[in-house]
């Protein structure tokens, strides 16, 4: 089974035909998808919309040299594997 590792298929152009973009996917073998996001805008929509959907997983993008460590704190309140990069970003940050 193949997983699409970086898809935006949470994003409105997908939203009208999302049925049809899943029957392409499992016609293509693709058995799921990670969605993936870089603001807060799209941490709310990707996470939403993982929530929501079978096989859909999200995952955050915070850059290590961020200087806005509150997207971070933000985060760290869903109970996910991304309470850990978070924490290790925060020890990385407050050990330079």
């Amino acid at each position: 089974m193949l997983i699409d590792s970086h898809s935006h298929i949470d994003g409105a152009e997908f939203q009208l035909d999302i049925d049809e973009v899943f029957a392409r996917m499992k016609e293509a073998e693709v058995g799921g998808a990670l969605v993936t996001g870089t603001s807060l805008q799209d941490y709310e929509r990707g996470l939403n919309f993982a929530n929501a959907h079978k096989n859909v997983w999200f995952a955050a993008g915070v850059h290590p040299s961020t200087k806005d460590l509150s997207l971070i704190h933000i985060l760290r309140a869903h109970e996910t594997v991304l309470d850990l990069v978070c924490r290790l970003l925060l020890e990385k940050k407050n050990n330079h």
